[in-house]
């Protein structure tokens, strides 16, 4: 079975402590590393989902390459999203985290939904079986645009969620993620570069990806 929690080889940010208000105003770029989505709550339509990570920056939509046929409720990827932010209504727009089950036929299904502020980020945990709904709500934030020599980086696992039928104003979690959020300048971002995807090549660093 394949761990849960992947290994940043070549490259580890430290800045996980910073809180208050957003006071960025460079331009600079978010990276979001879809390590894998866990314990996952199939939609009921397909008993072998083939799941994506959409993720939505205001109006910058990225997409993860597809598991298909997940057997066993985990779904891995190893996959690096990249959004420039340009603008203030950029800084301010949440992040958008949905995992979708792909159907060709039907349309694709939602497995859950995570929507993060990035000026108050919940602090997440390192082990999947402490997260939780409440993992949004409880301890410390993390401001990710109060960012120390350029660099500000967060990771672990956060809950994904999605209305219960029956009862449809009342959240329930349907998987969990595991993702590393960075924010650098424009300048850091030149002197580490990194490219969205998971491929073989130079850009793929800061951490190097590998295809699960």
């Amino acid at each position: 079975m394949k761990p849960y929690v992947a290994v940043e080889r070549d490259f580890i940010f430290r800045n996980e402590k910073s809180l208050g208000e957003a006071q960025f105003s460079s331009q600079a770029l978010v990276r979001v590393i879809v390590y894998c989505v866990v314990d996952i709550k199939s939609s009921g339509h397909e008993l072998y989902p083939d799941v994506y990570v959409s993720t939505k920056l205001r109006n910058n939509v990225q997409l993860t390459d597809t598991h298909y046929g997940v057997i066993d409720d985990n779904a891995y990827f190893n996959y690096r999203l990249v959004f420039p932010l340009t603008t203030q209504e950029e800084i301010l727009s949440p992040l958008e985290i949905r995992a979708m089950d792909f159907d060709f036929i039907t349309g694709d299904d939602q497995l859950g939904t995570l929507y993060l502020d990035l000026s108050a980020v919940p602090f997440p945990p390192r082990d999947p079986k402490h997260c939780t709904l409440t993992t949004l709500d409880r301890g410390p934030k993390v401001n990710m645009f109060d960012v120390e020599d350029g660099i500000s980086q967060i990771s672990g696992f956060w809950p994904l969620a999605k209305n219960k039928k029956l009862r449809p104003f009342t959240k329930t979690m349907s998987a969990k993620i595991h993702l590393t959020l960075q924010v650098l300048t424009e300048e850091k971002a030149e002197l580490f570069p990194a490219s969205s995807g998971n491929e073989k090549g130079p850009l793929n660093q800061f951490p190097s990806l590998s295809v699960p």
